[in-house]
């Protein structure tokens, strides 16, 4: 599997309210939210027309969105409930398909995981603490091993 940990950020007018840990797995963009943060990510790649991306993300992809699907479901699962019982004002950012070209063509399931807010400053100081980050490698760890449980 390929799992890609990022660290979120927003401007400096949203930097307080904007929290929380959100999981991606690859797929067409479905809403304008997503449209807006996938266009962001992979800016450094340039810019695609969104028909070709979906057809391209659709054909190179399509036996790997359902599991990567259900991987990023069980990670996001295993992070919230396990970080909430330590910490407050965790929030579950949910589980949203979005198309990120660093998640494009590979041959395992594939999703990319924003830990945080480097902006908010809560959950920076987390971000930056090494026993959160421990914590946060073994949740993920967890959320594998519940994914390969249910789908061996």
């Amino acid at each position: 599997m390929f799992i890609s940990i990022h660290a979120n950020a927003a401007k400096k007018s949203r930097a307080k309210q904007a929290h929380g840990i959100e999981s991606y797995f690859l797929s067409p963009a479905r809403s304008s939210r997503a449209k807006r943060v996938a266009k962001l990510e992979n800016s450094a790649i340039g810019n695609l027309h969104s028909t070709t991306q979906n057809i391209l993300l659709n054909f190179l992809n399509k036996n790997r969105i359902i599991d990567s699907t259900k991987l990023s479901i069980d990670i996001q699962k295993s992070l919230i409930y396990n970080l909430k019982k330590q910490y407050q004002n965790i929030r579950d950012g949910g589980v949203r398909p979005a198309p990120f070209w660093v998640l494009v063509g590979t041959n395992m399931p594939a999703i990319l995981i924003e830990m945080g807010y480097l902006s908010n400053k809560m959950e920076a100081k987390r971000l930056n603490s090494k026993t959160y980050q421990k914590k946060l490698a073994k949740y993920i760890a967890d959320g594998i091993e519940n994914y390969f449980r249910k789908n061996p």
